[in-house]
């Protein structure tokens, strides 16, 4: 018996092959391009259908953010039960294992999340609102209670740093940069205390990037100076002057400090300065990308094909459907984007195995009705309610029937192969799209063996001495052998064809013999069904017409002739 395995094969898997008979080396050819007898098969199956949701994140520790139509966000574990519910205006990206659940128009932070999707501190009865940055740094997030004074929060929602700050920036290698008044910045530790002894007043500080800061202080020129200092244990050492002289002012949106001579510096949103309008001195912002969670290619991973991208496990396709965009996450996940724009999740069922074990019985066909060729199935790890089978040619794509009886799953295909001649042996291939939880996962070769025998039997029945008048009826009995609803045409002598359905047909013959004769009937019938060889068969049947004597009688007294 030979073991037909579900692997893969990316160049049957985009084809469509006619149901037909094949030479023995084709059937060969086929098999071993197929696979077969290798290992486990893998399978994706739906986490979340595509179009449940308008924007899909892979948030990490198998959590997904979700965005819906309305523009509201929460949060889908892989299993698929929601862990958040979507009725968030925004949840921020999982920053050192915490999200933000946030009403985004005022900023107001209504709960910190862990990983899990669960709740580390509920806000959403108090007024907490948070900073330009949104995110946990080292620990710390900046916080406000709505009266324009910030602090910091700890990793569980309790208050680190009590609000005293009018703005804080998030914390770089263990610093912050503070306003303490409208006017006086400086740097503190985590434990809010100042991280630097100074006498001098400075209208501006950045966060440092490797340990330096641009900071702004007053210019023995009359008006600012932008200096660009190093952090030294707890003092602040000049390195550079960069504008002196002249009055420099930050945007009102905090994104850039402005110079009069027409020089600009450019701050992101932990103030931070990461360029400048011309070629200034100052430290590289690196990126930080510890709130992006990057593609994983280790175990499954996109490829492409001339129909859009695939999903492939171990470099070889695991499921036929072509996507617009695929992305893969964790060894596990796999965000998809159909044709139609529409995004889903698939998650890998790494354990996942169906096999299906061939019949290698004779089909024998008598009439051209399908028959159910049953092969046994083994599956593991798979939901055999999730699969569709299906016959697949030119002409038919018919489903197959998967039940399981006595405790083993077993697959009938519809099958019939036409044939010219009785007793002749043919091999053909029948190909099987196989379909797990909507998708479209593999496409296989199942060779089936048949052959035709005579499905028919001929009789003539009738009396055989004719009547008076030297005339009889034979009769003309077609039937059918297990074809209740067999059809076709029925060909006598070479004569017209009859028509017959149901099975058969009785054919009345009528035969006349000379007085005192006999005569032997013999027909040549031919019963023609569609797709079966032409069943021949040669009956006959004697009929005779004895001779009569005349038998005298009296009538009145005269004489009358009786022929008997």
């Amino acid at each position: 018996m030979k073991l037909i395995n579900l692997c893969p094969d990316n160049t049957l898997a985009k084809s469509r092959y006619t149901y037909h008979l094949l030479s023995r080396l084709n059937i060969l050819l086929l098999l071993f391009i197929m696979g077969m007898g290798k290992g486990i098969c893998q399978s994706m199956e739906w986490v979340c259908r595509p179009g449940a949701y308008e924007k899909i994140e892979y948030a990490g520790n198998d959590i997904f953010r979700v965005k819906n139509k309305q523009g509201k966000w929460g949060l889908l574990h892989s299993d698929g039960n929601i862990r958040m519910n979507v009725v968030y205006d925004s949840i921020t990206p999982f920053i050192e294992d915490r999200a933000l659940l946030l009403d985004r128009p005022s900023k107001r932070l209504l709960g910190i999340i862990n990983t899990k999707g669960d709740f580390v501190k509920d806000f959403s009865a108090d007024n907490v609102y948070v900073s330009r940055f949104p995110q946990y740094k080292e620990g710390r997030l900046a916080f406000s209670r709505g009266d324009g004074k910030y602090g910091y929060l700890n990793e569980n929602g309790g208050v680190a740093i009590e609000p005293r700050f009018y703005l804080a920036a998030p914390f770089q290698n263990g610093t912050a940069a503070v306003q303490y008044d409208n006017t006086e910045y400086g740097v503190i530790r985590t434990d809010g205390r100042s991280a630097i002894i100074s006498d001098d007043h400075f209208y501006f500080m950045s966060s440092p990037v490797e340990g330096k800061v641009l900071a702004i202080r007053g210019s023995r020129k009359g008006g600012d100076q932008l200096v660009l200092m190093r952090l030294d244990g707890t003092s602040l050492k000049k390195e550079k002057v960069l504008e002196d002289g002249m009055n420099i002012s930050l945007s009102d949106d905090f994104s850039s400090l402005e110079c009069q001579l027409g020089n600009s510096y450019f701050l992101d949103e932990q103030w931070r300065i990461n360029s400048a309008s011309y070629p200034a001195p100052i430290p590289k912002v690196w990126e930080d990308n510890s709130a992006l969670i990057s593609e994983d290619t280790s175990e499954i991973r996109k490829i492409q094909s001339a129909y859009g991208f695939q999903i492939a496990y171990q470099d070889k396709p695991i499921v036929n459907n072509p996507f617009k965009n695929v992305s893969t996450f964790d060894k596990n996940y796999a965000i998809v984007q159909t044709k139609d724009g529409k995004k889903g999740i698939l998650k890998l069922n790494p354990t996942a195995d169906i096999r299906l074990f061939p019949n290698d019985d004779l089909i024998i066909f008598q009439h051209n009705e399908e028959k159910d060729v049953e092969l046994n199935v083994s599956i593991k790890n798979l939901n055999p309610s999730k699969f569709k089978i299906k016959r697949i040619d030119a002409n038919n794509n018919t489903e197959c029937e998967l039940q399981q009886t006595d405790g083993e799953w077993k697959l009938k295909i519809p099958y019939f192969m036409p044939a010219e001649k009785y007793d002749e042996e043919l091999n053909a291939i029948v190909m099987l799209s196989v379909e797990y939880d909507g998708l479209e996962w593999r496409t296989v070769a199942n060779e089936i063996k048949s052959k035709h025998q005579p499905g028919y039997t001929v009789t003539l029945t009738g009396n055989g001495t004719t009547n008076e008048t030297g005339s009889a009826v034979l009769t003309l009995n077609v039937k059918a052998l297990n074809g209740k609803n067999a059809n076709g045409t029925i060909t006598i002598n070479g004569g017209k064809p009859i028509a017959f359905n149901k099975g058969g047909k009785n054919i009345p013959l009528n035969v006349s013999v000379p007085e005192g004769g006999s005569k032997t009937f013999s027909y040549n019938v031919k019963v023609k069904e569609e797709g079966c060889p032409d069943y021949i068969a040669n009956v006959s049947k004697s009929v005779s017409n004895p001779a009569r004597k005349p038998v005298e009688s009296k009538d009145n007294g005269k004489k009358k002739i009786i022929i008997q």
